[in-house]
């Protein structure tokens, strides 16, 4: 696609770049979203943005691939990929309704990464997402890592009385005292819905296993879960 020759281009190297847009027929004024998934030198990340229309989409995404991958952009390598795969978008269009019955439309069920809190920021600043799922490496504790405040960022952990085994960090990540609710996946609809929130960390009543619930940019919702 046009765009993503223009993002190999950009920073002179080859490189694969996969986009995908979806507009949807009850979005109002023709909303769209565009997402990349990127491969260029070294660098995987993934970008979505939104626009007024399937171009303007296209266009805002050339812009933020172009501010990702320039030099001296804020586009950086992540070693490896197994920290980041585990990111997904907590955001919708604010201009989207929400459909009058919302529902779990999308599941993903994966072995959750084992990292340190720095790479988790890392992984979930390459990709622009909200929030990142992942097992703390020296604790091995389930956590959700989500923006908190003008820079920082705030950690959930499953099991917070073992917050003292965290691995030390540098970026400014607050540790949350609180555990997160204890759920039956039928009840989290609900109660993400009742928070106003964009996800739900929770752990799930019949497994034990910590999951997020989150608002997708259609109005319904998706399930993020550790494989058995």
């Amino acid at each position: 696609m046009r765009c993503g020759t223009n993002a190999a281009d950009a920073v002179g190297a080859d490189g694969e770049v996969r986009v995908r847009v979806t507009r949807h027929a009850d979005w109002a004024d023709g909303f769209a979203v565009a997402q990349a998934n990127v491969a260029i030198g070294g660098v995987r990340m993934r970008v979505q943005v939104e626009g007024q229309s399937v171009a303007d989409a296209i266009d805002r995404l050339k812009v933020e691939l172009h501010r990702r991958l320039l030099p001296g952009g804020d586009g950086h390598a992540v070693s490896g990929e197994a920290c980041a795969r585990n990111c997904v978008p907590g955001q919708r269009l604010a201009s989207c309704p929400r459909p009058p019955h919302a529902r779990i439309v999308r599941r993903k069920s994966f072995p959750m990464t084992s990292c340190a809190v720095d790479d988790a920021v890392d992984a979930m600043e390459l990709l622009g997402y909200d929030f990142h799922l992942f097992s703390e490496e020296s604790s091995d504790t389930a956590c959700v890592l989500y923006r908190g405040g003008a820079n920082g960022y705030r950690l959930a952990l499953q099991t917070p009385a073992r917050s003292g085994e965290l691995h030390p960090f540098r970026r400014p990540v607050v540790v949350s005292p609180y555990p997160p609710p204890c759920l039956h996946e039928v009840d989290t609809p609900g109660r993400l819905g009742q928070s106003g929130l964009p996800f739900l960390f929770f752990v799930d009543a019949d497994l034990r296993r910590a999951g997020v619930l989150y608002r997708r940019y259609d109005g319904h919702y998706g399930l993020l879960t550790p494989a058995a």
